[in-house]
C-alpha cells in the first residue's frame, strides 16, 4: 500500500451566484467581488470526494470556512482519535493533529520526500477540482437559481455523480484492460 492511499486534503471551490437576492448579496461577496458560494470537499488521490460541505458564503476564507464546517466537529467535541504529532509552519491554522501543514522549503533529506509528497496530494484535490468542474461544467458557470437549497440539491448531484464516476472508472482499472479479448472457457 503507497503512503498517499490514506492521505485526504482540504480544499474549497467558490461557484458564482449570478441571480443572488440583494438581501443577502454583501454578505456572499469577496475577492471575486461576485456573490459566491463555497463547496469545501475532502478528497483522497484517486479523485474521490468523502466529505463536502455545501452553501458557505463566498466571504468566508479557509479559517473560517473550517469553524463552519461539519469536518472537525467530532475533534472538537472530543470525540475522535487522540494522535501526537504536529509539524510547524507560519502558526494561522490551529493546532490539530489532522492539519498538516505544508512545508515550502524543506531542508535536509528527511523533509525532502515529505514535502513532495504534501505537494503531489495538492495537486491531486486540485485535480479534482478542476475535474469536477471540467465533468459537468455546471461549478465552472454562474449559477443562474433564485435559492441556495436548489443550489446545494444541484451540487449535492454533481458531487454524487462525479463519485459514482470515479467508482466506475476504477473498477476498470483494477481489471486487465484487455480481458475481453480471452475467452473464460478456454
Amino acid at each position: 500500500m503507497k503512503l498517499t492511499d490514506s492521505i485526504f486534503i482540504y480544499t474549497s471551490m467558490h461557484w458564482a451566484w449570478e441571480n443572488c437576492p440583494m438581501a443577502v448579496a454583501g454578505q456572499h461577496k469577496a475577492k471575486e467581488k461576485k456573490p459566491t458560494k463555497v463547496l469545501e470537499a475532502v478528497a483522497d488521490y484517486k479523485l474521490r470526494i468523502w466529505h463536502y460541505n455545501f452553501g458557505s458564503s463566498g466571504s468566508l476564507n479557509d479559517l473560517n470556512m473550517q469553524d463552519q464546517s461539519p469536518v472537525f466537529d467530532a475533534l472538537l467535541r472530543g470525540d475522535a482519535t487522540t494522535i501526537h504529532f504536529e509539524i510547524n509552519a507560519d502558526g494561522i491554522y490551529p493546532n490539530w493533529p489532522v492539519l498538516v501543514k505544508l512545508i515550502e522549503k524543506p531542508l535536509g533529506l528527511t523533509y525532502q520526500p515529505f514535502g513532495r509528497m504534501q505537494e503531489a496530494c495538492c495537486k491531486d484535490v486540485e485535480r479534482c477540482s478542476g475535474v469536477l468542474q471540467a465533468q459537468w461544467c455546471i461549478p465552472d458557470t454562474p449559477c443562474r437559481l433564485w435559492g441556495a437549497t436548489a443550489m446545494e440539491t444541484v451540487m449535492k448531484a454533481c458531487v454524487i455523480l462525479h463519485n459514482m464516476i470515479v467508482e466506475d472508472e476504477s473498477a476498470f482499472a483494477t481489471t486487465d484492460p484487455h480481458s475481453y479479448l480471452v475467452d473464460a472457457a478456454c
